[in-house]
């Protein structure tokens, strides 16, 4: 399952951009089958990080996710067109995505499942009635 699509890599990037990053011959079109390929490297790279956590089919359109795979799948595009090393932003976004990722895999992120829709957003907690009374203390410190 791709967890982003050509037109939210286009919301973040202009379609020149994406068409000088993705295609080598003709710089000007975008290479449509390059960003795919892209995008499903990177849903399956997330995949790996939440599979142990979360049933892959419970997890529906999740913008945690979307987003993880739409910065993953630009640093990828730029990594793919420049041979020398990655600017440091573009490193720092990198490093990002893939400590979100861990942070959702460790459970200190969560994320929204069809199972979690149908939960309550609260719970309600009560106390039990109290066994050892301050009366009860009180009988074994005099003593």
């Amino acid at each position: 399952m791709s967890y982003c699509t050509i037109e939210d890599i286009k919301n973040k990037l202009s379609e020149a951009e994406i068409a000088r990053l993705s295609n080598d011959i003709e710089p000007t079109v975008i290479a449509e089958d390059v960003v795919n390929e892209l995008i499903e490297s990177n849903s399956e790279i997330i995949d790996g990080y939440i599979r142990g956590r979360y049933p892959l089919d419970e997890i529906t359109d999740n913008s945690i996710l979307k987003n993880i795979c739409i910065q993953l799948t630009i640093v990828d595009l730029y990594d793919r067109r420049n041979k020398v090393k990655l600017p440091e932003n573009l490193i720092r976004t990198r490093t990002d995505q893939f400590n979100h990722l861990k942070s959702i895999q460790r459970g200190d992120m969560t994320l929204e499942t069809e199972d979690s829709k149908d939960r309550p957003k609260f719970f309600k907690v009560s106390s039990s009635a109290q066994v050892f009374t301050d009366e009860l203390y009180s009988q074994y410190n005099n003593g």
